[in-house]
């Protein structure tokens, strides 16, 4: 678990035994270090990630405010996919992010390595800069909370992909609108 506040490290560390210490998400994007930080990145079968989300929030300026730091925060998360997904010996298997529904409309669809700062390290891994190194599937995208029974109606925007076969299956939903009431 990866956050740059202090507390939420903290209880993470207590719930899991761990002694991880806070990392702010831009690290990766480092021109200088940025590959190396995503190296000493154990390696996983799935990669869960949640970028902060007040650029995009409607609760910040009623959603007008600058995404530019929000955007740079999903794209660092983009690129510990891309690496962790193509590097050599890899064994991630899906990866998904999930964020609030305004993020839905400065994520692309697809990211090439140069999309993310990656060519130099997609020249170095047998790649082209140009080539694909995410689709970033949706099906549908905003998830409510309620459908799939919490006890409320929060709405995010959730994406990912199966790396095998490239699909993100939508979740089924278990619950139906008179199970709110």
């Amino acid at each position: 678990g990866l956050d740059c506040w202090r507390p939420a490290v903290r209880s993470h560390n207590l719930n899991h035994g761990l002694l991880d210490e806070p990392c702010d998400i831009l690290t990766f994007g480092d021109p200088k270090d940025g590959i190396g930080a995503i190296n000493r990145l154990p390696n996983t079968d799935v990669i869960v990630g949640s970028p902060p989300c007040v650029s995009f929030s409607m609760a910040n300026k009623a959603g007008k405010a600058d995404k530019s730091l929000g955007i740079r925060l999903i794209e660092s998360y983009l690129r510990v996919v891309a690496v962790k997904k193509y590097q050599e010996g890899s064994i991630l298997k899906a990866w998904f992010m999930e964020n609030v529904p305004n993020s839905r409309n400065h994520v692309r669809k697809a990211y090439s390595f140069s999309d993310l700062d990656l060519s130099e390290w997609a020249r170095a891994n047998g790649r082209k800069p140009s080539d694909v190194a995410l689709n970033v599937q949706d099906n549908g995208g905003v998830l409510c909370a309620a459908d799939y029974g919490s006890p409320q109606t929060r709405q995010r925007f959730v994406c990912g992909e199966w790396t095998l076969t490239g699909e993100f299956p939508a979740p089924v939903i278990t619950h139906k609108p008179s199970d709110y009431v």
